[in-house]
This record gives structure tokens, C-alpha cells and sequence, in this order.
């Protein structure tokens, strides 16, 4: 499958660093508030046995937003009971 994505929150900005040692390092930051629109396709898989009651499978997601120079690459396993 494939389909859009969205995200927002908080970002943590840093800004600077002054080095004085020996002493602490001095981190200046600030805080701003993002929003990101990007693109995700995952792939999935589930096998049902047990009369069709039980459904066990895996899931591979991949996200790209716009604006970020990472991705994200989610996945795992899964077991399912169906009611």
C-alpha cells in the first residue's frame, strides 16, 4: 500500500554551543513548532489459520516527510485473534 502522511510537534532547535572547559558547555536552543507533510508505503502480511480465527503476519512501513533529511523505517510481527 501506499498513501500520504502527516506529522506535527515540537521541534528542539539547536543553535549554538560555547565550549569553555573545563567548566560546562553553554547549549543556546529554542523550541518551534513543526508540520510535515510527506509520502509512506508499507507492505503486510497476515496467514490465517484455525478456522480463520488466528492470523499471525508482519508489517513493513516506510516514511518520508518533506522538509527532513531522515526517513523512518518501522516493522514487526503480529498475532491476531478474530472474533
Amino acid at each position: 500500500g501506499a498513501g500520504f502522511s502527516y506529522a506535527t510537534g515540537k521541534n528542539w532547535v539547536l543553535d549554538t554551543v560555547y565550549f569553555n572547559p573545563p567548566y560546562d558547555n553553554e547549549w543556546i536552543s529554542h523550541m518551534e513548532q513543526g508540520h510535515y507533510y510527506g509520502l509512506m508505503a508499507f507492505i503486510s502480511y497476515d496467514y490465517l489459520c484455525l478456522h480463520n480465527r488466528v492470523a499471525i503476519g508482519y508489517v513493513v512501513k516506510w516514511r518520508k516527510y518533506f522538509g527532513l533529511y531522515s526517513y523512518q523505517l518501522e516493522y514487526g510481527f503480529n498475532l491476531k485473534y478474530i472474533f
